[in-house]
């Protein structure tokens, strides 16, 4: 099924949910659930960062896991130094049994990143900029309660 069929698919929802959102959806549900091919088509853009987060997922198990059996039965010493809180931990190494599980199981259609590196925006893998997305705007309630606490806390003088 290609990208035109899907969306012929997805129009024919809506009509016969008469433009509900949440009946076209389970109309789609069902077709999926009929045709392995239309659930594959609509699900292929979105399997890559799917698969992505599945993984990091299970590495970030694995090394908690790890740390738990290496910790298990050691105090951890006292810290008084605020900053090492939010140090950056370096990333655990995968043994590569794990590893081969993992491709075993999610199969050899992972797909191959650029480095992540120590980027302070995540949004840089994407390739999205801190300067490419606007700040949200208030809405009016939001406005309307931020007045209302600046005047309870503004200064009247004598």
């Amino acid at each position: 099924m290609d990208n035109e069929q899907i969306n012929r698919a997805i129009l024919e929802a809506l009509s016969k949910s008469q433009g509900d959102k949440q009946a076209a959806v389970k109309l789609l549900s069902t077709l999926c659930a009929r045709d392995d091919q239309v659930l594959r088509d609509l699900v292929r853009p979105f399997l890559g960062p799917i698969l992505l987060h599945r993984v990091d997922q299970v590495i970030n198990r694995v090394a908690e896991d790890k740390k738990a059996k290496l910790t298990k039965g050691v105090e951890a010493p006292p810290t008084t130094d605020s900053s090492s809180a939010t140090a950056v931990q370096p990333a655990a190494q995968v043994p590569p049994e794990v590893m081969e599980q993992l491709v075993d199981a999610l199969g050899t259609a992972i797909p191959v990143g650029q480095p992540r590196g120590n980027d302070q925006n995540p949004l840089s893998r994407l390739g999205i900029g801190p300067g490419d997305i606007p700040p949200p705007v208030a809405g009016a309630r939001h406005q309307r309660a931020m007045q209302a606490l600046a005047l309870s806390f503004k200064y009247k003088g004598k």
